[in-house]
């Protein structure tokens, strides 16, 4: 009996989540969208306390990170600001995403500056009028200048918009704009609108779903992973009940 408990003592300790981990040090690099990056920090550190597994990011817009991936094809795991660049690998490169999740959404909202002293409406409308300078993000280069095609083309006025707007590529590029008073009115990501850095500078007009829809937020483990087992730990930390309380923390989640 004492055998036993014994062998069963030493299985628990060698096998118990993070202690595996912990004896085969790894580090892992994740391609992460500006907007996701602040809860993805909170849960990697959490990660590597539990595990001893380091987590590195490159962050950027959601269409230039897909392509430093398939160049470097150094990358552990992706989150893109929208589940079509998910889609998009899944189409032109099969077997390249062995694992995914669901982690929460984004959503497209106007952003003006603090308590609007520019008087601008909560429509889409504003962002092709003379009266205000627009800035608007890149639809090669990141997830929220391709939303924000996506609506204003459904909208009818994006060749009006990008020939006036200064453009540029990614979520914070959009809101410090604002901030630094470079720009009157942007479409950019609502959760942004939320952090404490910005919320004092900054405020959301929410727009309609008929031109806005929530776009759920993916997160893939890739084939080129070196650490395989400990990239799938980590997508099941950030999938579980944990990581979608922090998502929503930071106005990623319901």
């Amino acid at each position: 009996m004492k055998k036993k408990c014994t062998a069963l003592l030493i299985a628990l300790v060698l096998f118990a989540p993070g202690v595996l981990f912990a004896k085969t040090p790894c580090k892992l690099v994740v391609y992460c969208g500006v907007t996701m990056l602040k809860p993805m920090v909170a849960l990697s550190n959490e990660f590597q306390n539990q595990t001893g597994c380091k987590v590195q990011f490159v962050k950027g817009g959601s269409g230039k990170l897909l392509q430093l991936l398939l160049k470097n094809k150094n990358g552990d795991l992706y989150l893109p600001g929208s589940d079509s660049y998910v889609k998009k690998m899944e189409t032109e490169h099969p077997g390249l995403v062995t694992a995914k999740a669901p982690v929460g959404y984004n959503q497209a909202a106007i952003f003006v500056k603090k308590e609007n002293p520019k008087g601008v409406p909560a429509d889409l409308s504003a962002l092709a009028n003379d009266r205000f300078r627009s800035i608007i993000g890149s639809a090669e280069r990141g997830s929220i200048g391709k939303e924000t095609k996506k609506i204003l083309t459904k909208f009818g006025n994006y060749d009006l918009v990008k020939e006036k707007a200064i453009v540029t590529s990614h979520s914070q590029s959009l809101v410090n704009a604002i901030k630094a008073d470079k720009a009157d009115v942007s479409i950019n990501w609502y959760a942004v609108s939320t952090w404490k850095e910005n919320s004092k500078d900054v405020e959301a007009l929410r727009l309609s779903e008929d031109f806005a829809a929530k776009k759920k937020l993916v997160l893939t483990v890739l084939s080129d992973s070196t650490h395989p087992d400990q990239a799938k730990a980590f997508l099941d930390l950030v999938a579980s009940e944990k990581g979608h309380a922090v998502f929503k923390q930071y106005g990623l989640a319901d």
